[in-house]
């Protein structure tokens, strides 16, 4: 299944006052990249997009970059049918 990953390069914007316990919102930031990598490498050539200068709503403040890489993933998954 092909897939694209959409980072933000902002931080977390309105993140909820209380967090589980034992996280901090520094936490959440510091481990995001983390995650955004972990996915990236559960599918050979999924590409990592930075959608610069956004927070975590890329849908919003970014749409384009949305479609974008909804029309690859469509694409991609067309070629592999």
């Amino acid at each position: 299944m092909p897939v694209a990953v959409l980072s933000k390069t902002e931080p977390f914007q309105g993140l909820p006052a209380k967090l589980p316990a034992g996280f901090t919102a520094q936490d959440i930031e510091s481990r995001w990249p983390l995650v955004q990598a972990a996915v990236v490498g559960l599918q050979p050539q999924t590409p990592q997009i930075m959608a610069t200068g956004s927070d975590h709503y890329i849908q919003v403040s970014q749409p384009d970059l949305v479609i974008d890489a909804t029309r690859l993933v469509i694409s991609r998954a067309a070629a592999n049918r």
